[in-house]
């Protein structure tokens, strides 16, 4: 580099040495509580690094700048702090990720039949079951272990039944139709 006054005088010259500078802050798609990856975009052939609490895990990132790191499943609203580290051992800066709540899944609903007075099976625990039949819906917790039992009146076979799981943060799962038989 070289400066130049107003008369012309050109200064003598000086060199300038340009230093690499730490990866971007990787970018981490969302992260569920159902979820055993971390997934994002980080500088191509970095190392990803995800901090949980004092446990790191770590992945290396594709030559498209894609990385995967498998992590163990993690309760909602969890802090997940992610990084990158290049070649040269510099270091991003953390992008912190909140773990996001899903809604829960129907595990299990048994078959019904003809002379059944429940409809039984497994959920996310402490959820609310609901049972709908036709116009009418039945209530009850799914216990500390998982299960739940609905009380019904008898049904007549082929009756569509139709099963939700609602957990304490209002999340409702997907509906789960059964025939009774």
């Amino acid at each position: 580099m070289t400066a130049t006054d107003s008369a012309g005088n050109v200064s003598n010259g000086k060199s300038i040495t340009f230093s690499r500078v730490a990866p971007n802050t990787p970018t981490v798609y969302s992260v569920s509580n159902k979820a055993n990856i971390v997934s994002g975009k980080a500088e191509k052939n970095a190392t990803v690094t995800v901090k949980i609490d004092t446990n790191s895990f770590t992945g290396k990132v594709d030559s498209y700048g894609d990385f995967k790191i498998t992590i163990p499943i993690q309760p909602f609203d969890k802090k997940l702090y992610i990084t990158a580290t290049d070649k040269d051992g510099n270091v991003s800066a953390n992008n912190m990720v909140t773990v996001k709540r899903v809604a829960p899944n129907m595990r299990v609903v048994n078959a019904v039949k003809s002379t059944s007075t429940s409809v039984t099976g497994k959920a996310e625990k402490n959820s609310t079951i609901t049972v709908k039949i036709g116009t009418k819906s039945y209530l009850d917790k799914v216990d500390s272990t998982g299960n739940f039992k609905i009380t019904i009146p008898k049904q007549k076979k082929g009756t569509v039944i139709k099963v939700t799981a609602k957990d304490l943060k209002g999340n409702v799962s997907a509906t789960r139709e059964i025939k009774g038989t």
